[in-house]
């Protein structure tokens, strides 16, 4: 994530867009603030805005071409919502012929959030889930001869808290 974010080249997921809109939001204000209120040289602070507009531009510029549209789409009044709501074209397109597709980005590739090496043999998987209901179907056994055991337990001290001294003492 954020991999050279001054570059109008490349393309990013919602989710570093969306970071770098709140992060715009946050130095826009304290920049805002801070020109604003103060007088003298202080106001040199306002040549913040260049590089947190650059960064801004950009990450929007890659945003869009993860949705597989030119840059300059950025300008359209309110795009930049669906730029944060908007799921990216998945593998490749015209701005990034090599993009890898399936690689872990965060919540937003929900298809498949991991990638995962699957054996190459299928017998694998079947071995592996025999042995997983094999284990589960153990632990689920002692369980229930320990709950066996343990409602016994209780029968017993059931026997033993009902004795014969105990029903001439009624104190309710």
């Amino acid at each position: 994530m954020f991999k050279n974010p001054f570059s109008f080249n490349g393309r990013i997921r919602r989710t570093e867009y969306g970071i770098t809109v709140f992060m715009y939001l946050v130095f826009w204000y304290f920049i805002n603030a801070a020109v604003t209120s103060a007088d003298g040289p202080i106001k040199i602070l306002g040549l913040l805005y260049i590089p947190l507009m650059w960064l801004t531009w950009a990450q929007g510029a890659k945003r869009c071409h993860d949705l597989d549209n030119s840059g300059w789409w950025q300008i359209i009044p309110f795009y930049f919502l669906w730029m944060l709501f908007q799921k990216g074209t998945p593998g490749p397109n015209r701005f990034d012929p090599e993009y890898v597709d399936g690689m872990f980005y965060g919540a937003e590739d929900y298809e498949r959030p991991f990638m995962v090496d699957e054996p190459a043999d299928p017998m694998y998987n079947a071995a592996a889930t025999i042995a997983a209901v094999a284990i589960t179907e153990e632990i689920i056994e002692d369980s229930l001869v320990s709950n066996n055991d343990w409602q016994n337990d209780q029968d017993t001290d059931d026997d033993n808290d009902y004795s014969s001294d105990n029903d001439s003492n009624n104190d309710f």
